[in-house]
């Protein structure tokens, strides 16, 4: 098999096509391990109870209503 080489040029819409490929690529490999760090982390137990984050908010948003006044 004979071989042959190509050149071309990408103009600066193709770079920028394959440049956002990239990046959703890299943002879902990202996403997708944050996702399994949860997931492990739940199923080892590490839990929050709803009532604990609901008086830990409605303790923020008491302070942020208090200092906007």
């Amino acid at each position: 098999m004979s071989q042959a080489t190509f050149i071309f040029r990408a103009d600066g819409e193709l770079k920028d096509i394959v440049h956002r490929q990239q990046e959703a690529e890299d943002h879902g490999a990202w996403f997708r391990k944050q996702v399994r760090v949860g997931l492990d982390s739940a199923n080892a137990g590490n839990l929050v109870s709803n009532e604990y984050v609901e008086a830990k908010f409605a303790a923020r948003r008491a302070e942020t209503c208090r200092k906007s006044k």
